[in-house]
């Protein structure tokens, strides 16, 4: 009997409590937050390039050698020279390499593997100019790297002329380039030539424990012409061999 008792005790109780716990309602702060407008800005992809203009003073004001070596240090390039002199070199711009990273005279630059180009053999002589465009310029362009391009225009000489250029240095290097241009009526041609050879060259491995080198040589010709048609037709074009 007292057994009974105690349990109907205990589950009044909690009879009771439950009852309580129904009757006690829950309290919610509801708070309403002001409506906030988000727009991106419109911005052209135009106003998104960086560009940046190497006339021929530029280019031969340093009396670099190659365009690599032009190009060397210049913000968002990055340069990978897989060996030594004549060797390819890996390029990047802004992270990003690739087919159509560089252009002459508007038609890129092949290469049997994308990213890697050989520019030692072309000379800063046979240039114009140079463009180097960073940012989605692809957009605009149906063959282009994602990064930028590096556009380069070859040299169109205004008047006839000649010069002879020889230079050396470390490796047995030695170059030999020889440009030239004609002028008349009929329209403009000019042409570079150049010749290289890297008779020791550069080290495979250590001088001390191998004398194994690897010696290089190229020859290059660059050709631009321009002829008017008609008063109203001009045609140009480039030759890179």
């Amino acid at each position: 009997m007292k057994i009974l008792q105690l349990l109907l005790k205990h589950y009044g109780f909690i009879v009771f409590s439950f009852c309580i716990l129904l009757l006690i309602q829950p309290v919610y702060a509801i708070e309403i937050l002001p409506t906030i407008t988000i727009s991106a800005p419109r911005t052209s992809l135009a106003q998104l390039l960086n560009t940046q203009l190497l006339e021929e003073k530029d280019l031969n004001i340093a009396h670099e050698r190659s365009i690599p070596d032009v190009l060397q240090g210049l913000p968002g390039l990055s340069m990978t020279k897989m060996g030594g002199y004549g060797q390819q070199t890996a390029l990047l711009l802004r992270g990003v390499g690739g087919q159509g990273l560089v252009t002459l005279d508007d038609i890129p630059l092949l290469a049997s593997i994308p990213g890697l180009q050989n520019l030692d053999t072309l000379p800063t002589e046979a240039l114009k100019s140079a463009e180097i465009e960073r940012g989605p310029g692809a957009a605009y362009r149906p063959f282009q790297a994602l990064g930028g391009a590096i556009r380069l225009y070859t040299l169109d000489k205004q008047e006839s002329g000649a010069k002879l250029s020889v230079e050396g240095g470390s490796f047995g290097i030695l170059r030999e380039t020889l440009q030239g241009g004609v002028s008349g009526a009929p329209g403009r041609i000019t042409l570079t030539l150049s010749h290289g050879d890297a008779f020791d060259g550069t080290h495979f491995a250590s001088a001390a424990n191998n004398p194994e080198r690897e010696p290089f040589r190229f020859t290059q010709g660059v050709m631009r012409f321009s002829t008017d048609v008609s008063k109203r037709v001009l045609w140009q074009g480039s030759l890179l061999y």
